[in-house]
């Protein structure tokens, strides 16, 4: 069996039998569970600037993460409360599946836009 083939069996075998493998991968856990708990502290000392770099990495996308969350919410909000309304599509005036794409996250700013353009336009295919 050549390699190809033994990596697609493999997926294949992976696929169907995810919960077994997933039962089988917790029980080796709790059972080896100080041994890992080990293993993953000597990791973490052994490859402390990598682990730093990606803390960093981490909070810097967590406070953007934070700000878009909040913008989201305040446009739910405004929904909710009647003080924005939903308007077309900016780009093909359909009024179904409508969401808000946001233009300016810090502004909040935006234009509603139906699912298949925001789509294309998180892609960078279109513009508005």
């Amino acid at each position: 069996m050549n390699k190809t083939k033994k990596l697609l069996s493999d997926k294949n075998y992976r696929e169907k039998n995810r919960e077994k493998i997933n039962a089988n991968a917790r029980q080796n856990y709790w059972s080896n569970r100080e041994s890992e708990l080990e293993r993953r502290k000597k990791y973490r000392e052994t490859h402390r600037e990598q682990e730093n770099a990606y803390a960093r990495r981490y909070k810097a996308n967590s406070l953007e993460r934070k700000l878009r969350h909040s913008k989201r919410e305040s446009v739910r909000q405004k929904l909710k409360r009647g003080t924005m309304k939903r308007t077309p599509c900016h780009l093909c005036d359909s009024t179904e599946n409508l969401e808000f794409h946001h233009t300016n996250y810090e502004r909040n700013e935006g234009v509603f836009v139906c699912h298949d353009c925001h789509v294309l336009i998180e892609r960078q295919k279109l513009t508005y």
